[in-house]
């Protein structure tokens, strides 16, 4: 009887790994469709999104570099 109501845990419990893996593929998913939408399809496909703890007064920034024709995208974790 006891077998009946074990239940495991581990599939409502949302591992780091997934979470870090299910944001930059939204955060890319995102990047993709302001790029078609908004820029149509004019951006670089040298922009690359990243994700920092030490940001906490701001949602993110971007950083261009004109020489390579690249950015990075560097969004918060959190903010407080």
């Amino acid at each position: 009887m006891l077998s009946l109501f074990t239940i495991s845990f581990s599939n409502f419990i949302p591992s780091t790994f997934k979470l870090k893996e299910k944001r930059q593929e939204l955060a890319n998913k995102l990047l993709a469709i302001f790029n078609q939408d908004v820029f149509s399809s004019q951006l670089s496909n040298k922009i690359s999104v990243i994700w920092s703890g030490c940001l906490t007064a701001a949602a993110g920034h971007c950083t261009t570099r004109r020489t390579t024709c690249t950015a990075v995208i560097t969004l918060s974790h959190k903010v407080s």
